[in-house]
């Protein structure tokens, strides 16, 4: 995931958000360094997650899927959460507490909602 606040655009944050296939099931993992931050803790999270995503009316109103205690993986359009780009410019924040650890957005974002979606309509 690239810093929040980078220096330079494009510099990484330490934190990761993996897509995990078992070959039965399909789930993300979160972490920074060697440290686990959580998966989401139901089946229905990553239905929501790719609902959020992709502006499905089911979804309206939430922005937000929980990785564990007080980690989230917030979605925005810009405009909310930091200040990070144009209004309009889709972000995918990963957040320990009230701090923001990474964020995904242009194609790495887009690369990234396209395996998830791919990985949970396969199963």
């Amino acid at each position: 995931m690239e810093e929040p606040d980078p220096a330079d655009l494009g510099e990484f944050s330490g934190a990761v958000l993996r897509i995990i296939d078992d070959g039965e099931s399909v789930f993300l993992h979160a972490g920074i360094g060697r440290h686990f931050l959580g998966v989401p803790r139901s089946a229905a999270d990553l239905p929501a997650l790719i609902g959020i995503m992709s502006a499905d009316p089911a979804y309206r109103g939430r922005s937000a899927v929980s990785l564990g205690d007080d980690v989230w993986l917030v979605f925005s359009t810009g405009g909310s959460g930091p200040d990070y780009g144009d209004a309009g410019d889709k972000v995918l924040w990963l957040d320990v507490g009230r701090h923001c650890i990474g964020a995904l957005r242009g194609e790495l974002l887009n690369k990234f909602f396209y395996c998830l979606r791919k990985g949970v309509q396969a199963k």
